[in-house]
């Protein structure tokens, strides 16, 4: 049986009414954003009645009726026989609005994706799209899974404040440790200790961030505020960061939370600053032009 539900929005009535007639549906509309758009909708149409269906995916620019006018019947089967799941198909209309080699933006990518993976049931398939995310992103499989289990949600207004961390766990790079690290010690004298006690100026790889760290570990209690550390800033691209660092530093958090974020940032700093040395290490040990007396220099500069 087929449906052409024309440039009408698809809706809950012909649903039920095909419900009658059919036991699964496969979708196919156009190409275009104004298509992809239709079929998002008609999925959770169809999905809130109860009925099971899939994608057809048309290459862009063509719709069904082109398809078939330019390769056949046969061809269109084809493309029916080998239809995807709706979660499929809307993780890679997300997928496609996200340039997953911008850090912010695959971080949005993975969010918003396990808002989809959230509405799932079955835990079987629930489980394939984590390792999905788990291979495009490099996220950890139970950071992922933590974020499903809170519904994909991370930005509402009661919990944006106490979930911050939960927006570096999902993004654990070292580059965005520091960035978080730094926020914590400008809001609190105890965390800036905690990192003190933790790490040396050289496990942090920003050069602004060693700048600043320096100031606000070198500081008395009471010049660890933003305004009085900008003064002592020389570096005009420093002080930039900093600024841009401050724009949420009035974001109210509770002192554990910071505690909590700080003691976290700090082993992922660590970490990546021993794997770094590690690597220099190997690169340094297994470099044949260098004499014995220059490798015993560098190693002393590794492991002071």
């Amino acid at each position: 049986m087929r449906w052409h539900p024309l440039a009408l929005a698809f809706t809950r009535g012909q649903a039920r009414l095909l419900k009658r007639f059919a036991r699964s549906v496969v979708i196919s509309y156009d190409a275009d954003m104004a298509g992809q758009n239709a079929t998002m909708k008609a999925l959770d149409v169809l999905i809130s009645e109860g009925l099971p269906a899939k994608v057809v995916v048309l290459s862009k620019g063509l719709d069904p009726d082109d398809y078939v006018k330019e390769n056949g019947r046969d061809a269109f089967l084809e493309l029916v026989s080998k239809a995807i799941e709706p979660t499929e198909f809307k993780i890679d209309r997300i997928k496609a609005g996200y340039d997953l080699m911008v850090q912010k933006q695959l971080v949005d990518y993975v969010v918003e994706a396990c808002k989809v993976i959230a509405q799932l049931e079955s835990p079987v398939e629930r489980d394939v799209y984590v390792k999905r995310l788990e291979v495009e992103s490099g996220f950890e499989r139970q950071t992922i899974r933590d974020q499903i289990e809170k519904g994909g949600v991370v930005d509402d207004k009661g919990s944006i404040n106490k979930n911050r961390l939960g927006n570096f766990r999902n993004n654990r790079t070292n580059e965005l440790a520091q960035h978080e690290l730094l926020s914590c010690m400008l809001k609190s004298e105890e965390c800036a200790s905690l990192a003190r006690q933790a790490l040396s100026v050289n496990d942090f790889s920003d050069e602004r961030v060693v700048e600043i760290v320096k100031v606000i570990w070198y500081a008395s209690k009471d010049n660890i505020s933003i305004h009085r550390i900008s003064d002592a800033i020389e570096n005009e691209k420093t002080a930039a960061y900093l600024a841009e660092l401050s724009i949420g530093s009035d974001d109210q958090q509770s002192l554990n939370d910071l505690i909590e974020s700080t003691k976290e940032c700090c082993s992922r700093i660590k970490k990546s600053s021993i794997e770094n040395k590690v690597m220099e290490l190997k690169e340094v040990l297994s470099d044949e032009a260098l004499i014995n007396k220059q490798k015993k220099k560098c190693l002393k500069r590794l492991i002071p």
